[in-house]
């Protein structure tokens, strides 16, 4: 009955307040996972939230850009567990996550 109940309200829920929710579950995952190190279960779990939030739901530059990152490292970490496919589904959400001006404000994320 629980699940009935908890999937009856996030159906509930617009798009964007979703997207919210799940880009705040993400950080707060996000930070906790800083107490186990970067290479934790958590900072899959945290990093898929965040992209199930994306980039919309952002607008200041620089969290973005930290998403960016994390996406690179998390994909990074993905490929060398033999991972390719969330590898690349990292590698194009932190894409996701550059500004418009990413080459000329994030060059060496960019071609990371």
């Amino acid at each position: 009955v629980h699940d009935r109940v908890q999937q009856a309200a996030y159906e509930m829920m617009t798009e964007d307040r979703r997207r919210e929710n799940h880009m705040a579950f993400g950080l707060a995952i996000c930070s906790e996972s800083m107490n186990y190190g970067n290479d934790s279960e958590l900072m899959f779990t945290a990093i898929n939230q965040i992209n199930r939030g994306g980039p919309g739901v952002l607008v200041d530059f620089r969290p973005k850009s930290a998403i960016s990152a994390l996406n690179l490292k998390v994909g990074r970490r993905s490929a060398t567990l033999t991972d390719f496919a969330y590898a690349y589904f990292c590698f194009k959400n932190g894409i996701s996550f550059l500004n418009e001006d990413h080459w000329k404000h994030q060059y060496q994320l960019s071609i990371d």
